[in-house]
């Protein structure tokens, strides 16, 4: 496992098979979504904030926070199974 350097300073493991050039060039979208997503939680509107996370964790299934951050939205709003299956996602 490797640690991929992301802008702003965040640092995240990646695989082998997947190098930090793809994880940022490809994805961008994604990790706007997940941002949006947690700003959402913050400030209470889950479903929205679902919404957002489902497709950041669906385009980039390997990016932990976006899992993270639904397994929270489903939490609050009621679906812990949900959250539970995306915090093993997550980790």
């Amino acid at each position: 496992m490797e640690i991929c350097r992301l802008s702003g300073g965040l640092t995240r493991p990646v695989s082998k098979t997947l190098d930090c050039g793809t994880l940022w060039a490809g994805n961008y979208w994604s990790f706007f979504l997940r941002e949006l997503g947690a700003t959402l939680l913050k400030t209470g509107d889950f479903k929205t904030a679902i919404v957002h996370l489902e497709i950041a964790a669906g385009r980039l299934p390997a990016f932990a926070p976006a899992h993270l951050s639904l397994a929270e939205a489903y939490e609050h709003t009621g679906r812990g199974e949900d959250a539970k299956r995306e915090r093993s996602k997550g980790k």
